[in-house]
C-alpha cells in the first residue's frame, strides 16, 4: 500500500474539477434565447463580455471569501471614539464594484436622450441571474436600489438628491454623508415584532412630520415612521433604507399603502 502521506495516496480521481473560467452567458442556451426573444438582443454582446468576467475563477473566489468571512462590527476606533462601523471583507467590495460597473443595480433606469433604453430591463435581469450564480448576498442592495428608483422619481426633491447617485456606475464604499459620495445604494428595512422571514403586509405606519424638523425638510418628503421594532439589512455601505408601510394622510382618516425611503 502507498504511504498515506504521499501525493499518490492523497490524489482524488472521482471528483469533477471546479466549475469556473467559463462564460455564464454564451454557455447558457436558454438564457441567450430568452434575451433575444424578449427584445434585448442588442445587449447580447455586452452580456457575453459580462458572462466571461463573472464566470472567471477570481470572481468565484470573491464569492467564497465574501461568505467565508462575515462582516465584523467595529464599535470603536483606535482613539476610543464610538463609530459602530461594519468592516467587510475586500471580496465583498470587489463583487459590489463589478455589479455597479455593469449597472445591475440601476442601469435600466438611466435614459438616453430623455428616453428609456430598449431592452435594458431584460438585459439587467439576465446579468442579475449570472451574478447570482457567483454570490447572492450582494444582490440585496442590488435589488433594493433597482426597486427604489421608480418610487424616488415620484418625489422631485428625493429624485434630485438621490437618483443621480444611484444611477452612477461608481461604487463608493466610504461611510460619509451622501452629498459627498460619488455613488449610493439602497438597503431593505421593515417593521416586525420578531425577526422577519418574509413580508406579507406592511406593519408600520408613516405620518407627515410636524414641528421644527418638518420645517427644514423638503416639501412632503419628510415622514415619521412609527413601528414597534425596525429591522434593516446589514449596513454594507447602504446609504438609505426603503420601507413598505401605510401612509397616514393629514386630511383623511383612511390609510393608503405606499413606500417610503
Amino acid at each position: 500500500m502507498p504511504d498515506p502521506a504521499t501525493p499518490v495516496a492523497q490524489a482524488v480521481s472521482n471528483q469533477t474539477p471546479p466549475l469556473c473560467d467559463y462564460n455564464l452567458f454564451t454557455t447558457d442556451e436558454a438564457l441567450s434565447e430568452a434575451v433575444k426573444r424578449e427584445g434585448a438582443g442588442a445587449h447580447a454582446a455586452q452580456l457575453a463580455r459580462d458572462g466571461a468576467a463573472i464566470g472567471c475563477a477570481a470572481s468565484f473566489e470573491h464569492g467564497r471569501l465574501a461568505n467565508r468571512y462575515p462582516p465584523v462590527l467595529q464599535s470603536f476606533n483606535v482613539r476610543g471614539e464610538r463609530i459602530d462601523a461594519l468592516e467587510f471583507h475586500p471580496s465583498w467590495h470587489a463583487l459590489m464594484e463589478g455589479i455597479a460597473a455593469r449597472g445591475y443595480h440601476s442601469g435600466p433606469w438611466a435614459r438616453e436622450g430623455g428616453r428609456p433604453v430598449a431592452g435594458a430591463h431584460v438585459a439587467r435581469a439576465a446579468g442579475y441571474l449570472m451574478q447570482a450564480q457567483v454570490e447572492c448576498g450582494t444582490l440585496c442592495p442590488t435589488t433594493m436600489t433597482y426597486g427604489a428608483i421608480a418610487a424616488l422619481r415620484r418625489d422631485p426633491d428625493l429624485a434630485r438628491d438621490w437618483v443621480p447617485r444611484l444611477l452612477t456606475r461608481s461604487y463608493d464604499s466610504r461611510d460619509i454623508p451622501i452629498d459627498k459620495k460619488h455613488g449610493a445604494l439602497v438597503g431593505m428595512g421593515m417593521r416586525s415584532k420578531a425577526a422577519p422571514t418574509y413580508a406579507p403586509t406592511p406593519h408600520g405606519r408613516s405620518a407627515p412630520r410636524t414641528g421644527p424638523i418638518a420645517s427644514t425638510a423638503t416639501s412632503g418628503s419628510s415622514r415619521r415612521l412609527n413601528a414597534m421594532r425596525i429591522w434593516c439589512s446589514r449596513r454594507a455601505r447602504r446609504d438609505c433604507h426603503a420601507f413598505s408601510c401605510r401612509a397616514v394622510c393629514r386630511t383623511a382618516p383612511a390609510t393608503a399603502s405606499s413606500s417610503s425611503g
